[in-house]
């Protein structure tokens, strides 16, 4: 009796996931030879017709400053777990994940807990990681398969990311609804970029910003998906410190830290699945590539994401 009633589990838990992978699993994009980053922030194209709108109009206003701006050396850092998505399109739970060990560190990883995974399509760049694991899953399950909360967990994730069954992106009204479920905190989506003014105050107050790009095509301009990361603080020099989930920890520190400029244009050199092929390096492998060689071909021709929401807590 305790095999059918476990048997009859597994089978739930399968359909439910399987029903939450529908939602949608874009894959790689190659538009006009330039690789984009896979879409893992949902949205219509409403939304980003807005938000490139005030894109447009924070860019403008950025080069008219009225003053200096106030102070600003908050560091979250130390507080925020810098936690590295186990599935392709899990930025939006990491994110989540990250802002639930801000407010309650029992969410955070024990000391010394890591895991190796392997980044983006080129699973021998591998890296070790702070295993956020546990947390990211049980957000995307809150949200996805609600009625079984680890039914898209799996602990047997080296070095390969987490099934494909729940590797689903989310809308933003689901972001906003799994960060109050993981924190019990209040963040509301701001739609279109922050101006620099806005950003520090936020951060003033102590806040960490989950902050969302929008994939733009360089030639096409077509809207090719989103991602999300998190600004953990400002550096008192003009910087930001921002940890992308899906940057490539060989290639790159865990935080970066951006300009407000750098910041509206997100370049994701260090994204190994939006790498330039060899033929477009010039016949050289990507990983003989050096960083700063990456970071020309991406000024030049990459795709960068657009700053498109932030989510700001009320």
């Amino acid at each position: 009796m305790k095999n059918v009633v476990l048997l009859t589990l597994a089978v739930l838990a399968s359909a439910e996931c399987e029903e939450a992978s529908l939602v949608q699993r874009p894959r790689l994009h190659r538009v006009r030879n330039h690789s984009m980053p896979r879409s893992s922030v949902l949205f219509t194209k409403e939304q980003a017709h807005r938000a490139m709108e005030k894109h447009k109009k924070v860019l403008t206003r950025s080069g008219k400053k009225s003053g200096p701006l106030p102070a600003c050396s908050v560091d979250l850092r130390a507080s925020l777990p810098a936690c590295m998505q186990y599935n392709p399109d899990w930025c939006w739970a990491t994110v989540t994940a990250q802002l639930a060990g801000y407010f309650d560190p029992t969410h955070n990883p024990e000391s010394g807990d890591y895991e190796n995974l392997g980044t983006g399509s080129v699973n021998r760049e591998m890296q070790r990681a702070e295993s956020c694991l546990g947390e990211e899953c049980r957000v995307a399950g809150s949200q996805f398969a609600p009625s079984i909360m680890d039914a898209c967990c799996s602990e047997d994730v080296e070095p390969k990311r987490s099934s494909y069954l729940c590797d689903t992106g989310a809308e933003v009204q689901t972001i906003e609804k799994a960060i109050d479920w993981a924190t019990s905190q209040s963040y509301v989506a701001h739609e279109g970029a922050l101006t620099e003014e806005q950003l520090v105050h936020v951060l003033n107050k102590g806040h960490p910003v989950p902050y969302a790009v929008l994939w733009v095509d360089k030639d096409s301009g077509m809207y090719m998906g989103g991602h999300i990361m998190i600004l953990g603080g400002c550096t008192g020099d003009g910087r930001y410190y921002l940890h992308d989930s899906l940057s490539n920890l060989t290639r790159t520190k865990t935080w970066q830290a951006l300009t407000h400029a750098e910041l509206m244009e997100y370049s994701p050199w260090a994204m190994v699945d939006s790498w330039p092929t060899v033929e477009q390096l010039g016949g050289k492998e990507t990983v003989h590539a050096s960083n700063e060689e990456l970071k020309k071909w991406f000024r030049e021709n990459g795709n960068h994401g657009k700053w498109f929401y932030s989510f700001i807590l009320s």
